[in-house]
């Protein structure tokens, strides 16, 4: 049991690692202000006053932040002369999104704020052009040609880390619910002054509503939440196995120990030495911690296969976590056995065969 909760605890580890670190997106030093309606009339205003402040490096307004729900479309899309039935997720963002999102551009180009021809125009990603079979995307319209992709962006997670990534259209339009800040700093006395000073401003711009500002990093977590309380409660429970599993090697250890003492006084009376007598201890624990890799494998493979099957993108199953986790019970085995085994190959052997 010890050796399959090692050997799961660093699975999980590193899925949680993997789908943390490969979101497709930068999230950064991100700041993100909640848009109330009072501050919505006024996002001039505080777009203006944030690009006043030294610290702030990027800025964008949106109706989206990952990890936040948005609305799907269901149209018609008019590409290469067809019509398809397309469903889609979907979000307003100005041209600064991709920015500062540090997406990366597959085909086509961004739309810009200074064209205003480029309103209502549309940047989809891979996912849209795979789910549809769509080859050349650029030009397709959709509502009656108001809308028209006009480029494509590599797949990014805007959805939980275990939920595949679907089609997704960005569109460039002026409403927005969201301010994100890319800040270019990391000291903390400079971001907490930003931010005591940012709350002020928009308290001063939005008096009859609070708004909301926290990092994009506490958004993004809340996509592998479920995932992160399962990998605490894992680790948890895997530490209390392998304490119980210490105090059950300690017991043998000093039965085995308590059964042989006359043994080893004999022996070291014959002249064993100490090096003898531990590896005459530990044998025999030895070969039960690999008869115990033997039928733990197995059973941690399958589980481990049985859970990553909630992630559409995870990590390979490798033979590692096996090795680490034998090695680890091995070495926990050795160390308890060979410090009780210690104490008996230096005890007086005067005492053990005193009564024979």
């Amino acid at each position: 049991m010890a050796i399959v909760l090692i050997a799961f605890t660093l699975l999980v580890q590193k899925q949680i690692q993997f789908g943390s670190n490969n979101l497709g997106f930068n999230q950064e030093n991100i700041v993100i202000i909640s848009i109330t309606d009072q501050l919505r009339g006024k996002t001039d205003v505080l777009k203006q006053y944030l690009n006043q402040q030294p610290i702030v490096q990027k800025l964008s307004f949106s109706r989206f932040y990952p990890g936040k729900d948005f609305s799907s479309w269901r149209a018609q899309l008019k590409v290469n002369g067809e019509e398809k039935t397309v469903t889609f997720n979907n979000f307003h963002a100005d041209a600064d999104f991709f920015d500062l999102m540090e997406t990366e551009l597959v085909q086509g180009r961004y739309y810009s704020n200074d064209l205003s021809t480029d309103q209502n125009k549309m940047v989809v990603n891979e996912a849209f052009l795979k789910q549809y079979n769509i080859t050349n995307p650029l030009g397709a319209t959709l509502y009656d040609d108001r809308n028209e992709i006009i480029g494509v962006i590599k797949d990014f997670h805007f959805r939980p880390v275990n939920e595949p990534i679907g089609s997704l259209a960005i569109i460039c339009h002026k409403w927005a619910s969201t301010c994100l800040i890319k800040l270019g700093t990391n000291d903390y006395n400079a971001v907490h002054s930003f931010l005591e000073n940012v709350k002020q401003k928009c308290a001063e711009l939005s008096p009859a509503f609070p708004v909301d500002i926290h990092f994009m990093d506490s958004a993004v977590e809340n996509m592998y939440q479920q995932e992160k309380q399962f990998r605490r409660i894992f680790t948890l429970f895997a530490g209390c196995a392998l304490f119980i599993c210490c105090l059950g090697i300690l017991a043998l250890s000093l039965f085995a120990a308590q059964q042989r003492i006359k043994e080893i006084g004999i022996r070291k009376i014959v002249g064993a030495s100490v090096p003898n007598i531990l590896i005459l201890l530990t044998k025999d624990f030895t070969k039960w911690v690999l008869l115990a890799n033997i039928i733990a494998w197995p059973i941690a493979w399958y589980a481990m296969n049985k859970w990553l099957q909630n992630f559409a993108y995870r990590i390979n199953v490798t033979i590692w976590p096996f090795l680490l986790a034998g090695l680890a019970a091995l070495v926990i085995a050795l160390l308890t056995v060979t410090w009780q085994a210690i104490r008996a190959a230096t005890a007086n052997p005067v005492e053990a065969l005193r009564y024979e």
